[in-house]
């Protein structure tokens, strides 16, 4: 039930709204008939077999990108606060930057390879 002041979304056996705190009335019935509304949406069934492009190709390559770019970020992130080492905290992110960028550069590096 919806509060008339405030629009405010309470149960429907509450007599205060939840949000305002003024008292909600009777919920007010509807004279003709109720829209149903599809919070889901259409559904799209595929026949098997059927080609399919489900990821824009612009989307494909912002993913591919993201994941060559964000192992250099790290890397380089991670030089950057290990040589500068202006706290132990920033130097302990450094390593972590690093290594972990590195590694994941390692997992690409094999799975190119398979």
């Amino acid at each position: 039930m919806f509060c008339p002041h405030c629009g405010n979304e309470n149960e429907a056996d509450v007599r205060f709204c939840g949000q305002c705190g003024r008292p909600i009335g009777e919920p007010a019935r509807p004279s003709g008939p109720v829209a149903q509304h599809d919070p889901v949406g259409p559904v799209r069934v595929i026949a098997p077999g059927e080609a399919v492009d489900l990821v824009s190709p612009a989307l494909k390559w912002g993913v591919l990108a993201a994941s060559v770019l964000m192992p250099l970020i790290g890397i380089v992130m991670g030089l950057y606060y290990l040589i500068r080492a202006e706290s132990d905290d920033k130097v302990a992110a450094g390593k972590v930057w690093f290594f972990g960028a590195l590694a994941i550069g390692v997992f690409y590096g094999l799975l190119a390879g398979l």
